[in-house]
C-alpha cells in the first residue's frame, strides 16, 4: 500500500488554491476596467471643458471685433477731417451711450488728446506720449488692443482698443475706444458654469481681466505663477495645480486667437473626483 506524502496539500487547500486562482485575474480586470472608465470619463470631461473654455476665447475676440468695427465706421465721418471737431466730439458720445463703451478719444501723433469724451469738449487734455499702443498703430498701421490697465481720469479698470486714422493734411492719428472690464464679465455672466467652476479671463500679460466669482476683488492682478508659466510654454491645455491659498484644481486654458487673451477655466479636483 502506497503511503501519502505529509505534504501532499489537502482537497480543501487545493480548492481555495483553485478559488483564488479564479478570482484574481477577475478582480485585477474589474480594477482595470474601473480605471479605464475612470480615464475615458475624465477625458470627456476636460475635452468638454476645453470646449467651453475655447467657446469662451472667441466671444472675447468677438466682442474686441465688434469694437473695432464701430471705430472703423466712425472713422468714415466727414467731421474727422474738420478743423472743428465738435460735430465729431458729439458723434462719438452718441456711440458711446449706445454701444456700450466708456469713452471714446482722438490722438495726434504724439500722443496728445485732441477729443475725449469722458470730459466735456473744449476741456484741456492731456499727453500720453508715444505709448506703446501709439507706437504699435505707427508702425504696424494694425489695431491695437491695451492690457487691463487702471485709465489715469477714471480710476477705473479699463481696456483701450485703438485703430490708426489719417486726418488730412495732418498725418497720422490714433482713434480709441475705452472699455470697463464689467463688459468682459458680462461674457462670462452668460454662460451657464457648475457652480463650483471659476472661471477668469486674462490679457496677454496673464493679468485678471474679469472673473466669475469676486471680480472686484482679483481684478488686475496677475494669475497664479503655475498659470503664467504655462502660459509661456502653450496655449491651451488642462493641468492640475494649486490655487493660491492651496486648493487642488484642475486648471483648463484656452488662448483667443487674436487678441491672445486667455479663457482659464479652474475646477476643484474634489468636486472633479465626486462628479466622475
Amino acid at each position: 500500500m502506497t503511503m501519502k506524502s505529509a505534504h501532499a496539500p489537502s482537497i480543501r487547500t487545493r480548492l481555495i488554491w483553485l478559488v483564488i486562482a479564479c478570482i484574481v485575474p477577475a478582480s485585477l480586470l474589474v480594477v482595470r476596467m474601473i480605471a479605464s472608465d475612470y480615464q475615458l470619463a475624465r477625458t470627456a470631461f476636460i475635452r468638454s471643458a476645453m470646449t467651453s473654455a475655447q467657446a469662451n476665447a472667441m466671444a472675447v475676440d468677438k466682442e474686441f471685433a465688434v469694437i473695432e468695427s464701430t471705430l472703423k465706421a466712425l472713422s468714415t465721418s466727414p467731421s474727422l477731417a474738420g478743423a472743428d471737431l465738435k460735430p465729431f466730439y458729439d458723434q462719438a458720445r452718441a456711440i458711446c451711450a449706445n454701444q456700450n463703451i466708456f469713452n471714446i478719444l482722438l490722438e495726434d501723433g504724439t500722443g496728445q488728446q485732441l477729443i475725449n469724451t469722458f470730459r466735456p469738449f473744449g476741456t484741456p487734455l492731456p499727453s500720453a506720449g508715444l505709448g506703446p499702443a501709439l507706437t504699435y498703430m505707427q508702425n504696424k498701421d494694425a489695431t491695437a488692443i491695451s492690457e487691463v490697465f487702471i485709465g489715469p481720469m477714471s480710476r477705473r479698470y479699463i481696456v483701450s482698443v485703438g485703430i490708426p486714422v489719417m486726418r488730412k493734411p495732418l498725418g497720422f492719428h490714433a482713434l480709441s475706444a475705452v472699455v470697463t472690464v464689467e463688459r468682459f464679465g458680462n461674457i462670462l455672466n452668460q454662460q451657464q458654469y457648475p457652480e463650483h467652476w471659476i472661471t477668469t479671463i486674462l490679457d496677454n500679460k496673464g493679468t485678471v481681466v474679469a472673473r466669475t466669482d469676486d471680480m472686484q476683488r482679483f481684478v488686475g492682478q496677475h494669475a497664479i505663477p503655475d498659470v503664467l508659466e504655462r502660459l509661456q510654454e502653450q496655449p491651451e491645455g488642462a493641468f492640475e495645480t494649486k490655487t493660491l491659498d492651496g486648493k487642488p484644481i484642475l486648471a483648463v486654458l484656452a488662448k483667443a486667437g487674436v487678441s491672445r487673451w486667455t479663457v482659464a477655466i479652474g475646477i476643484p479636483l474634489d468636486v472633479l473626483n465626486a462628479e466622475l
